[in-house]
């Protein structure tokens, strides 16, 4: 029964109403996790659970990016939906081709969504050119990878499961794709985030960057990631590829 509940609720996070996936997703969540509900088992993910988390990564609605940041996060936690989740996310962090050029930040700040907040449940990330949703799962993937490293400490047997399997999608690279995207400040700033965390954890995401972009930029980025970060495009990020025999990892905005 609480099998064909859970897919119900995954059904309801499809539709476009941000009362109704906000107020499904924080059901599902209980479901999902109920520590606090004496009595009730945790109920298996869904497999469609985390296409659904992908969806909804796009959305400019603050409450509903926040449950799926939620749902994003129990997904890269749970055995069954660990590795979905994360070639979902490894995918978002390369957005199909797209000419937007608008730079103005529309997604929340990590404060913003994990934070209380009293104000009203269809409040509105401010738009007026709204980047497509490519950038905005773009940018939305980076901070999920941030928050969840950041949250767990080193050594911690999840997290080192979770480095694996993101490493083996090439994630560095792909991050480095997000940090390169002037088009969208927010994808730049929520990827030097993920990145500048990522290889501080991981030994081996730190020498994975070494490779990937040469000693001269990863002493560079250790040193100052921000100024590191503004000095890269994808042309200039495409050529650190080329010039370190990467050139499989090159980004191309337009098809």
């Amino acid at each position: 029964r609480s099998e064909t509940l859970h897919r119900y609720l995954v059904d309801l996070l499809y539709v476009d109403d941000p009362q109704v996936q906000r107020t499904a997703a924080q059901v599902l969540r209980q479901l999902l996790a109920p520590a606090a509900v004496e009595g009730v088992t945790p109920a298996s993910p869904d497999p469609d659970l985390v296409g659904a988390v992908s969806r909804m990564l796009a959305t400019t609605q603050v409450h509903v990016l926040y449950e799926a940041k939620e749902l994003g996060l129990f997904s890269m936690v749970h055995r069954l939906t660990r590795a979905n989740m994360v070639s979902s996310l490894a995918d978002m962090l390369r957005p199909e081709p797209y000419t937007y050029t608008n730079r103005s930040a529309f997604t929340p700040s990590d404060n913003e969504l994990f934070g209380r907040s009293t104000s009203d449940s269809s409040a509105v990330i401010p738009e007026d050119q709204p980047p497509p949703e490519c950038l905005l799962r773009q940018s939305a993937a980076a901070r999920l990878i941030s928050s969840f490293v950041t949250d767990r400490p080193a050594g911690d047997e999840t997290l080192e499961a979770v480095i694996e399997l993101l490493l083996d999608e090439d994630i560095v690279a792909s991050l480095l794709v997000c940090v390169a995207n002037v088009d969208y400040d927010d994808s730049r700033k929520a990827g030097i985030m993920a990145l500048s965390t990522l290889v501080k954890k991981s030994h081996a995401a730190d020498q994975s960057l070494h490779a990937l972009t040469g000693p001269s930029f990863h002493q560079a980025w250790h040193a100052d990631a921000a100024s590191c970060a503004r000095a890269l495009d994808y042309d200039s990020l495409n050529q650190l590829f080329r010039d370190t025999g990467n050139v499989h990892q090159q980004y191309h905005r337009k098809g």
